[in-house]
């Protein structure tokens, strides 16, 4: 029973919450990036996207208030002998 480290990634906002799961925290990281880019113009309109968007998009809207919106990375250890491959790549429990 080897255990493999994944990455779950938990992404909050206003219509519910989204949970990824990731091989690599790179790949976590980016999903992050993803979102803040294509939210940055609405929630920020008059300041220009830094170059580390993810990091600071969801700092910014903390520091706003704005408590619903949220990304969070936990990397955790997971047997995943224990999961079957289902259609489309998803893993189902037996």
């Amino acid at each position: 029973m080897a255990e493999t480290l994944i990455f779950v990634a938990f992404y909050q906002h206003a219509y519910g919450t989204e949970v990824f799961v990731y091989p690599s925290e790179a790949e976590a990281r980016a999903q992050r990036d993803a979102i803040a880019r294509e939210n940055w113009p609405g929630a920020f309109p008059r300041e220009p996207m830094p170059e580390q968007v993810g990091e600071v998009y969801f700092e910014r809207l903390r520091a706003v208030g704005n408590e619903v919106e949220f990304y969070a990375i936990h990397p955790t250890w997971c047997d995943l002998a224990r999961f079957a491959t289902g259609g489309g790549g998803a893993l189902t429990a037996p």
